[in-house]
């Protein structure tokens, strides 16, 4: 990530993603582009513009556990932290016991409540290359449960929850969860 001073130029991005935040209409918002060029970096100066967001990265390749485990270590959330504990992967069919706890802990989330910003970044790492060169990438059977439950669980939270979504990637992506494409 650069420093503030190395970081010029991207006000104007900034500022979109934090409009984009103001109107919850979306699960959240992916900035995808060429590798080295401060998708990162840009993530950082969005997270310092939301001082009030407690901040959860998950770099690359994560476990529904971890996930569960970082978002309860920045929230305090001691019940979603004993839960991650208990998580077993293996008898959540599709993610969709995953999908209903964090939506449920999202939809609690009150102003005093410590709300989040989930910045998935470098999500390159949790895709597959396609076979063909115009196709998307698409998300790793590993992976497409769990990515698929936090983004449908941001996507369908009533408008006043307070959490936001940051997703960075070199590519653009396609997604299925639940019977439909999340992207494409």
């Amino acid at each position: 990530v650069a420093g503030r001073w190395q970081f010029v130029g991207r006000r104007r991005q900034v500022q979109k993603i934090l409009r984009e935040f103001r109107r919850p209409c979306h699960a959240g918002v992916v900035v995808h582009g060429f590798g080295r060029q401060g998708k990162s970096s840009l993530a950082a100066r969005v997270a310092n513009r939301l001082p009030k967001l407690k901040v959860v990265v998950m770099y690359g390749p994560f476990s529904p556990a971890r996930l569960l485990t970082e978002m309860a270590i920045a929230s305090e959330d001691k019940k979603l932290a004993q839960y991650a504990q208990k998580y077993d992967e293996k008898k959540d069919e599709n993610g969709t016991m995953l999908l209903m706890k964090i939506k449920n802990f999202l939809e609690s989330q009150h102003a005093e409540s410590n709300p989040l910003l989930v910045v998935l970044d470098d999500f390159e790492q949790l895709l597959d290359e396609p076979e063909d060169e115009s196709a998307p990438h698409r998300v790793k059977a590993e992976y497409r449960d769990t990515a698929g439950a936090l983004i449908e669980a941001f996507r369908h939270c009533s408008h006043n929850v307070l959490s936001r979504l940051l997703i960075t990637c070199r590519y653009r992506f396609s997604l299925s969860y639940g019977g439909g494409e999340l992207f494409d």
